[in-house]
């Protein structure tokens, strides 16, 4: 066997060999198909590509509270503006690309509908309409760990008047 190997120019192929070629060659496409997928047009982003991308938002309906997640490839830099209304709190990004096909979550708690808008310069604002009057307990952003990427987080808490100042 090691002869033949070792004169494998000159042995007659066998099924054996031709498919050990096969795979030696489907596997040196597979390896350069990525390079030039990764070299061909894409659609402009308003974020360069470096820049943080949203991958999952979520909500999470708990007791005391309801749970807004965004998980995205980056940690973010953010402001909550001021709730100018009871039922609506909006936060704005700084840089952030929220891809298309990236559906909202339904109804779940004090959320009634999540509404994000690009601004100009690569930033996003992201709408929570609310279903009762409520305000923001705590935002914070999660580190990755356990399978996860970045999280930004949003605590939202039922509230008895509106808040004014929502700035945290």
């Amino acid at each position: 066997m090691r002869a033949a190997a070792i004169r494998g120019l000159t042995a007659p192929a066998t099924g054996r060999d031709l498919v050990l070629v096969a795979l030696v060659v489907l596997v040196g496409v597979g390896l350069a198909a990525p390079t030039a997928r990764a070299a061909a047009p894409t659609q402009a982003a308003a974020v360069p590509a470096d820049g943080p991308v949203a991958l999952s938002v979520r909500l999470g309906r708990h007791s005391d509270k309801t749970r807004f997640v965004l998980e995205t490839t980056a940690r973010l830099r953010y402001i909550v503006l001021p709730q100018r209304a009871p039922d609506h709190v909006a936060i704005e990004f700084d840089a952030l690309d929220w891809p298309q096909p990236l559906t909202p979550p339904g109804r779940r708690g004090l959320v009634a509908g999540v509404d994000p808008r690009r601004l100009t310069g690569g930033r996003m604002r992201v709408g929570l309409r609310l279903d009762s009057p409520g305000r923001i307990g705590q935002a914070f952003s999660i580190a990755p760990r356990g399978g996860h990427l970045w999280r930004f987080v949003v605590d939202l808490v039922p509230a008895t008047a509106p808040v004014r100042s929502g700035v945290i």
